[in-house]
């Protein structure tokens, strides 16, 4: 053989003894980077995902009692009516005027924070609902926005009960995959080590 063929060879294998040195510092470097940043990002993930499903459960709360509220300043209204025969003449109590603006700022505070827009538009859509109904015109009027405002809680409650779901699947399916790909990231470069 020729020193140039000979010094090809080596020159090759010496290039594949710098990919595989390169490569395997560029796992260190990656298993590093994830150990020490990939446990901290998991721990976010799942504070993420609590606080989103504390958001949507207090959501659901603050949404039943602002619908309460409403029907109970609808009833106020419609027991004045019948007596009086006048749709909203007369002053509501400061207990329950108080209790439906705290649970309309509520709602729309908890709202603000959810992530999913189903979840934000139908809030709005119940809040805008509630409110008509306590500055709505005639009791027929009144009835019907009540009916919406129900039957857009009804939906709320809906989706946020599937948010939930996937969010406690989603927090499952975590806490068990977990720990194997953190297995398998340490493993992984030892392996191809012994092979090469």
């Amino acid at each position: 053989m020729s020193r140039m063929c000979i010094e090809r060879m080596l020159h090759i294998r010496d290039i594949r003894v710098i990919s595989a040195a390169k490569l395997t510092q560029r796992r260190t470097w990656h298993n590093t980077i994830f150990f020490r940043h990939g446990p901290s990002r998991d721990r976010l993930a799942v504070r993420r995902a609590d606080f989103q499903r504390e958001t949507l459960l207090a959501l659901q709360v603050a949404s039943q009692k602002l619908l309460r509220t409403t029907g109970a300043i609808n009833h106020q209204d419609t027991t004045a009516f019948r007596q009086t025969g006048k749709w909203q003449r007369q002053q509501l109590i400061n207990d329950l005027s108080d209790e439906h603006l705290r649970q309309t700022t509520e709602t729309m505070l908890l709202a603000s924070r959810v992530r999913d827009e189903e979840v934000r538009t139908l809030a709005d859509t119940l809040r805008s609902h509630t409110s008509r109904v306590v500055v709505s015109l005639s009791a027929s009027d009144a009835e019907s926005r009540m009916s919406a405002a129900a039957d857009t809680q009804e939906a709320l409650i809906k989706r946020i009960g599937q948010l939930i779901r996937e969010l406690d699947d989603a927090n499952r399916d975590r806490c068990v995959c977990c720990i194997i790909p953190h297995f398998s990231r340490v493993v992984e470069p030892l392996f191809v080590l012994a092979i090469e």
